[in-house]
């Protein structure tokens, strides 16, 4: 009952939340950038062959997030720094 009632006010929360962007009309690209990622995606299409795109993608996500936990860190460190008392 008490889950409930949570997940409900966290679901209110994030609908209300998200109302603006609800609310706009849906967004379509165009054509020429449509054309262009499908062209894209066949230059990478015969490239991954020799260089496995999805492979060196997971390894740049896995980089960029140590990367931003590094910063996250870094951040919460001078945060702490500023509370009076604390070295």
């Amino acid at each position: 009952m008490i889950t409930s009632g949570l997940f409900y006010t966290i679901f209110a929360f994030l609908w209300a939340l998200t109302l603006p962007m609800r609310l706009l009309n849906d967004v379509v690209l165009p054509d020429g950038i449509s054309n262009a990622i499908e062209t894209i995606n066949g230059y990478l299409g015969g490239l991954n062959v020799v260089l496995p795109i999805d492979t060196l993608l997971q390894v740049l996500f896995a980089i960029l997030a140590v990367e931003v936990l590094i910063l996250a860190f870094k951040g919460l460190n001078w945060l702490i720094r500023k509370i009076p008392g604390v070295n």
